[in-house]
């Protein structure tokens, strides 16, 4: 069976909220993609999860 993209908004500039919610959305029958907000990126705060990548 080929795997779905499904697409979960990370809308906030809170760090460990974005963790969070990306840890509880991870399933092995979906293909889950983070989508980052405008609100996330204005905050700077991307560069600490974007390096580790």
């Amino acid at each position: 069976m080929k795997h779905k993209n499904i697409f979960v908004a990370c809308d906030t500039s809170n760090l460990s909220e974005i963790k969070k919610i990306i840890k509880q959305t991870q399933t092995t029958k979906l293909k889950i993609v983070p989508k980052f907000g405008l609100q996330f990126f204005y905050s700077k705060k991307w560069k600490k999860i974007f390096r580790k990548v």
